[in-house]
């Protein structure tokens, strides 16, 4: 399995992300992720979405990705934002605790949380889709506007950069920072903090938080997807999309 829930405290379980060292997303794995958080709610206050040691989740994987054909692209993209939008309706607390580098996809995974943990140190986090040839999925850019300002999304997603979780605990992204070893331990302390809440006040309070971004999404995300797709299968997103593609098998 790509993906392990384990029982980290009474009522708190933990959902990690195993698959290969970079935990990158096929359509398997993120049926899995959907399956887990499914699986938290019957008995558990509280969840931590947990990567691996170098890290989080490296995004899409893209070897697997470039011999796919529209269809199956328009439907990974479809799946993600549907596992966004299961983390952002999920009525128990879910905290993400980032060790490594949370890249493209695995920045939106993260920040989809109700509060995220990151790593002091050289562990990065950011967007370079723009890099690749292609646009942010809609759905991702929207989640980061709503977290961030005007200024600093523009200039997160337009020059494709990576900052480190400090820089993030800066802009909203990142709640707290904390050494490497500290940051699941952290992050179940404050899923502790969280699930302990009354249930039914967190969930309501989480929904309306939430409300009007998940419905921008719901309503634009299918044609936006579409004009994504136009980018990716064109010849200049190709080229770069199957060069980086190579340089990751080596």
């Amino acid at each position: 399995m790509s993906v392990k829930v384990i029982d980290l405290a009474p009522g708190i379980v933990g959902i990690r992300l195993e698959n290969t060292a970079a935990n990158v997303l096929t359509p398997g794995v993120v049926a899995d992720l959907a399956s887990a958080i499914d699986q938290t709610l019957a008995t558990s206050t509280a969840a931590v979405l947990m990567g691996g040691e170098k890290f989080f989740c490296n995004g899409l994987d893209l070897q697997w990705a470039v011999l796919q054909d529209r269809s199956t692209m328009r439907q990974m993209f479809l799946s993600l934002c549907g596992l966004v939008l299961k983390i952002l309706e999920t009525p128990i607390p879910v905290v993400g605790a980032m060790k490594g580098h949370a890249i493209g996809a695995g920045k939106t995974l993260l920040v989809a949380a109700d509060y995220r943990v990151g790593a002091t140190g050289r562990v990065l986090i950011g967007m370079p889709e723009v890099k690749l040839g292609v646009p942010n999925p809609y759905f991702a850019e929207l989640l980061l506007r709503f977290l961030t300002t005007e200024s600093v999304a523009s200039e997160l997603i337009y020059s494709g950069k990576l900052i480190t979780a400090d820089e993030a605990s800066a802009t909203g992204l990142i709640n707290a920072v904390t050494a490497p070893e500290e940051v699941e331990s952290t992050a179940l302390a404050k899923a502790a903090v969280l699930g302990g809440l009354p249930r039914l006040a967190f969930a309501q309070s989480k929904q309306q938080r939430t409300l009007t971004l998940r419905r921008e999404i719901r309503a634009n995300v299918e044609p936006m997807i579409d004009c994504l797709l136009d980018a990716w299968f064109g010849a200049e997103a190709q080229g770069i999309l199957r060069a980086t593609a190579e340089k990751l098998k080596r």
